[in-house]
């Protein structure tokens, strides 16, 4: 390839060392303060509270309070889904026109209902505990 040729000719190889170290030499400067800097150090910082206030230490409760519920909603909700999705495929061979199909049918969509305000709850602590965070 042409372009790898000119980069590994001799008069290339040897220019490379120079420009490496005209990039070090450029790079480094002097640490020494310019005559124009204030010779007074500033103060440091005042180090943050270690102890945060009562009110910090509500929120963050709260949130994870809420983080918690969701939790315990969000495994509630994947547990039902795992079951209606089950269910789903039990229906799928069974004969739809039979009693049994239609009593099975009613559950399954009670349960779903379910699943749906279950998700809903989830969502909401979710946002809360979000919006609780920031």
């Amino acid at each position: 390839m042409p372009h790898r040729r000119r980069l590994s000719s001799p008069r290339y190889r040897r220019a490379w060392p120079a420009l490496a170290l005209l990039g070090v030499l450029a790079g480094c400067g002097t640490s020494a303060p310019s005559p124009d800097a204030d010779s007074v150090a500033a103060s440091p910082s005042p180090a943050p509270s270690a102890v945060p206030n009562p009110e910090e230490l509500a929120r963050r409760e709260r949130a994870r309070a809420l983080a918690d519920s969701a939790a315990r909603v969000d495994s509630a909700f994947q547990r039902l889904r795992d079951s209606l999705n089950a269910a789903s495929r039990a229906l799928a061979g069974a004969d739809r026109t039979s009693p049994d199909y239609a009593r099975r049918w009613d559950a399954f969509v009670a349960r779903e209902r379910d699943a749906v305000r279950l998700r809903a709850r989830r969502d909401s602590l979710r946002v809360r505990a979000a919006a609780s965070i920031d």
